[in-house]
């Protein structure tokens, strides 16, 4: 897990899309992806329902966010 990967999370978190988290990122779509299911990956979990306009959270998805915030704001 790198700290790149949880800011992806993180701003999709924050922004409710993958769509609207790549472009605040200045990141293809497909890039932000594959961190985001990299992180499933290493996690063994997913992290968020796939819909056309939104990202909703897992409970695991919702405890990394919780993990991610303190994490990152160490950094």
């Amino acid at each position: 897990m790198e700290l790149l990967d949880l800011r992806c999370f993180m701003k999709l978190v924050e922004e409710g899309s993958v769509t609207k988290a790549a472009s605040v990122m200045s990141m293809s779509q497909p890039n932000l992806s594959r961190h985001l299911l990299k992180l499933e990956d290493e996690l063994g979990a997913p992290l968020y329902l796939r819909d056309a306009k939104h990202a909703k959270l897992t409970d695991a998805g919702r405890r990394l966010a919780e993990y991610a915030t303190s994490v990152l704001a160490l950094v």
